[in-house]
């Protein structure tokens, strides 16, 4: 796998003041809700990559690792005294340890728009990439980076109907940020955001049903990519309708792959 792409889809408040007293109800979008990235050595506490007006909620479920790896679904909310936002380090705190391997936070409130993107550290304009709506967003007119206020606005997004992913480096590697994934991209969408353009799976039968990584033992199977080996269309996910056979380090399909048109990319949890 040349390097996970994980999409830190964030929301969280911009504080307790009421919206209008701190942006116009006009560039206000409503009930978005994302999740927020656990900070490391510090279990109660969130990183806030984006700027929002207000928080509503916050909840806490199993992730798709942990249930593909037979934990049982859960999901519950913190209660109002659990939480807290600090708009100036742009951290969320919660009163409750959480396991976050297993478990997932995730917030629901409302973001400014255009969208404010807030790296983690100061970063490179040209360490930036940005897709919007299927193209490759422009610098200056789509997003720009100001780099006194270390933020990223996306000024072509809006409305929050957008369909954007953008990424930049870091000291610890590379972070993403938005609302696509692979059946959004088309094959130069895929190698312009440096994402895998081939699969890391070996087709066991002619029929495109059963499939097994070229490398590793996988514990766990949770999602299957359809990577587009031509141009002119996009990849696809897969969800479900797939199952993993542990044993036999094999996947097998619902619904057979014309590996003509597709090369099939696991995402799972290997063994050590």
């Amino acid at each position: 796998m040349k390097h996970l792409i994980v999409l830190i889809l964030i929301l969280v408040t911009i504080g307790i003041y009421p919206a209008e007293k701190v942006f116009s109800e006009d560039r206000v979008i409503y009930h978005d809700d994302i999740n927020v990235d656990p900070l490391p050595d510090n279990p109660r506490l969130y990183s806030v990559n984006i700027k929002f007006t207000v928080i509503d909620s916050v909840t806490v479920s199993t992730t798709l690792v942990a249930e593909s790896l037979g934990k049982k679904h859960e999901r519950y909310s913190l209660s109002k005294n659990e939480w807290s936002y600090n708009p100036d380090k742009n951290i969320l705190s919660v009163s409750r340890d959480i396991n976050n391997t297993d478990y997932i936070v995730r917030v629901t409130g409302k973001y400014l728009t255009p969208m404010r993107i807030i790296p983690a550290e100061k970063i490179s304009q040209n360490q930036i990439r940005f897709v919007i709506n299927g193209r490759i967003g422009i610098y200056g007119k789509d997003y720009r980076y100001d780099s006194i206020k270390n933020e990223i606005e996306l000024t072509a997004c809006t409305t929050g109907d957008e369909k954007y992913i953008i990424e930049y480096q870091y000291s610890k590697g590379g972070a993403s940020i938005g609302s696509i994934n692979i059946d959004d991209l088309n094959r130069p969408l895929l190698k312009y955001l440096d994402w895998p353009v081939d699969g890391n799976t070996v087709s066991l039968d002619s029929a495109g049903l059963t499939f097994s990584p070229r490398e590793y033992r996988y514990k766990s199977v949770w999602l299957i990519q359809l990577i587009p080996a031509g141009d002119g269309y996009n990849g696809r996910s897969i969800l479900t309708g797939f199952r993993w056979d542990i044993k036999q380090n094999k996947l097998t399909l619902d619904v057979p792959v014309d590996t003509k048109k597709f090369s099939v990319f696991m995402l799972g949890e290997v063994e050590e």
